[in-house]
């Protein structure tokens, strides 16, 4: 499990001998041991973390699960790099197989849809902040969209122009909720 030092592995729903949190100070040697990889956050995580994740995909590819496939976060006045870039840097340098389980991906929806039964998935509103992940993902699930535009990663930038370049149409907007 890839995650900040503060993280609880135990706390996942999974048997409690499948998982080891990766630690800052983890060697090659050591990774080349684990049968694959949930990559949770990107917390902590740097470039010889990366170069040894990567090198040991490289020996023997194994399963990256990724929890968070965003590649860019909001925080404060910049952006972060999240899970889904590191993924994808590994998957690119070694032909590791990637799994994702966050929006935009099929998953996240269908996991809020199962826990409403009966209901149909255009009655479901889904509201987000980013037109890529919330807004597309919502729609290809086939759920309303409404994207708010007071904060995140679209906070001051012309919402307009941003919809009219990536072709992607929220049912509904608004500053804040």
């Amino acid at each position: 499990m890839i995650a900040p030092e503060q993280s609880e592995p135990e706390s996942l729903p999974l048997p409690r001998h499948s998982l080891r949190a990766i630690r800052a100070d983890v060697d090659e040697a050591t990774l080349d041991q684990l049968d694959g990889f949930i990559f949770l956050s990107s917390e902590g995580w740097n470039e010889t973390l990366q170069h040894r994740l990567t090198n040991s995909l490289t020996r023997r590819p194994r399963p990256v699960k990724v929890a968070n496939p965003d590649l860019v976060a909001p925080r404060g006045d910049l952006l972060t790099l999240e899970p889904g870039y590191f993924s994808h840097l590994a998957a690119t340098a070694t032909g590791a197989s990637l799994e994702f389980f966050g929006k935009p991906f099929a998953t996240a929806f269908e996991a809020a849809l199962a826990r409403l039964p009966g209901i149909a998935p255009a009655r479901v509103l889904m509201v987000g902040d980013t037109l890529h992940t919330d807004i597309l993902g919502g729609q290809a699930a086939g759920m309303s969209t409404l994207l708010v535009t007071g904060h995140g990663a679209l906070k001051g930038m012309d919402i307009q122009e941003c919809i009219r370049r990536s072709g992607i149409y929220p049912d509904f907007m608004t500053t804040s909720i």
